[in-house]
């Protein structure tokens, strides 16, 4: 729990004892002031962290134990009645099930970098282009989408705000209410560049299906905490004039369900997918060329500070087949990973036309059952499954690299959402314990990128034996005529 989440659960504990042990009531005036005392307590949680849904029932039970010296009487209700003992035994409830939900659903941190540089700045990029007018969306739009793209970096150190920190009273005045999240802030926004002894290598990390988050921040924080420069791309970023229904409108057409639930949605949701990776593949490169102009501006903070002629790419889910796809058709991209995503149109049907990293859960071909299944949504997944899984081999046969399989991962193993609960259920995570997941996640991704973009050498990538014991590795040389990863 958070600081106030915390006084808020305690109190709600205290009134509950005190109550429990006959003493409903007491005099008006303390009665009054433990009203205010709990509506006061609940504001300070609003006001200084956010809403979390785990809260509510313990917000419940306060504001009904605060209140019940009033209501029964007012019931005409005897305060050591059967009514009394419903209302506290509920009141009880309410604040087991906080217990529970804050167990499931924790007030999570992200994992401490571990690089030189642990302290990590964001800024994000002004928004290109102007929307039309009006909320009515367009095809174009649906399916292209404007990009908000940030950049990570290595930043100065600054001292916490306090709690009653001018900038922080009012950042919370603005989000006063909003609902908390349950990871907090990744990054100092605005922050200062730290001066690091050379220009760092530029990165890219690229979301999944929806686009509409970064779903991998802790290895994007860990990759920058060594020393790297990282620009993310999200969807849909808030043109100059668009309204918030069209704006709405966007993200909810980038977030609708993944389901084949027809052969009418199956061929439609292929279609949109392959558009999607060809499109985020023409933005990356296109988030590139800014950040070029960027670099080399004079009146930049960024002036000189990452080398952006030479870059890598990374990607989640979808984000994984959008860099073989950007590497396969822009050759500044020389080194791309992905993170346990199905490949879509050019990069399946090309790869990268040079050696990547695949990092995933273990893949196995479905069988007969699968493949023939009634439920169309297992069925065509099966199908997609073979295809991909059987493109993936011939890429890396033909072009060359790595595919490192974790033992007891799943999907979401590879993304920030393993790290929200301890009960994998809840996540979609599997039976490997998170940190450890990502643990062997960034080895091998900073091992991929420190060779390719910084010549460093890796033991680790020169050997299909791992050190971690639920690592397997398979390897293919690069062909001669290949353009390899350095």
């Amino acid at each position: 729990m958070k600081s106030f989440e915390l006084m808020l659960w305690l109190a709600t504990a205290m009134l509950l004892f005190r109550q429990v042990t006959g003493v409903l009531q007491g005099s008006r005036g303390l009665s009054l002031a433990i009203i205010a005392m709990a509506v006061v307590l609940i504001g300070l949680q609003l006001f200084f962290e956010g809403w979390r849904k785990p809260m509510l029932p313990a917000a419940a039970a306060l504001l009904l134990l605060a209140l019940l010296p009033f209501l029964l009487p007012l019931l005409r209700l005897p305060t050591d009645g059967l009514a009394a003992r419903l209302a506290l035994g509920a009141a009880a409830l309410l604040l087991a099930a906080t217990t529970g939900l804050t167990w499931l659903r924790p007030a999570v941190s992200y994992p401490q970098p571990g690089g030189r540089y642990p302290v990590i700045g964001v800024t994000a990029l002004p928004v290109v282009g102007e929307s039309p007018a009006g909320d009515v969306l367009t095809l174009d739009e649906l399916r292209h989408p404007p990009p908000l793209v940030k950049l990570w970096y290595p930043a100065q150190a600054v001292a916490p705000p306090g709690l009653f920190d001018t900038q922080r009273l009012a950042e919370r005045r603005k989000r006063f209410g909003e609902r908390g999240q349950s990871l907090e802030d990744p990054a100092i926004v605005d922050a200062s560049p730290l001066d690091l002894p050379a220009a760092a290598p530029l990165l890219f990390y690229l979301p999944g299906w929806p686009g509409t988050s970064i779903e991998s921040a802790a290895l994007v924080r860990e990759l920058v905490s060594h020393g790297y420069y990282v620009a993310t791309v999200e969807y849909p970023a808030r043109q100059a004039g668009m309204s918030a229904a069209r704006f709405q409108a966007l993200k909810a057409e980038l977030e609708r369900p993944f389901y084949y639930g027809s052969d009418t949605q199956y061929h439609e949701l292929v279609e949109v997918s392959i558009e999607r990776v060809r499109s985020r593949s023409l933005d990356t490169s296109a988030a590139l060329d800014r950040l070029i102009a960027l670099a080399s501006a004079a009146d930049s903070p960024f002036a000189g500070r990452y080398d952006a002629r030479r870059a890598g790419v990374i990607g989640f889910s979808m984000g994984g087949a959008v860099a073989v796809q950007t590497v396969n058709r822009d050759a500044r991209f020389v080194a791309a990973i992905n993170l346990d995503g199905r490949h879509w149109g050019d990069s399946r049907a090309d790869g990268a036309k040079r050696p990547i990293l695949m990092i995933s859960e273990p893949l196995e071909m479905p069988g007969p059952a699968l493949l023939n299944s009634p439920n169309n949504d297992l069925r065509y997944n099966a199908i997609e499954d073979t295809a991909d899984y059987t493109a993936l081999l011939t890429n890396l046969a033909r072009y060359g690299g790595m595919h490192v399989i974790v033992a007891g991962t799943l999907h979401f193993n590879f993304s920030d959402l393993c790290l929200t609960s301890p009960l994998s259920r809840l996540t979609g995570s599997g039976s490997i314990a998170p940190r450890r997941g990502y643990a062997i996640t960034d080895a091998y991704v900073l091992a991929w990128f420190d060779r390719a973009l910084k010549g460093i050498p890796s033991p680790l990538l020169d050997t299909t034996v791992s050190p971690f014991p639920e690592v397997a590795v398979r390897y293919w040389p690069a062909p001669s005529g290949v353009a390899s990863t350095p």
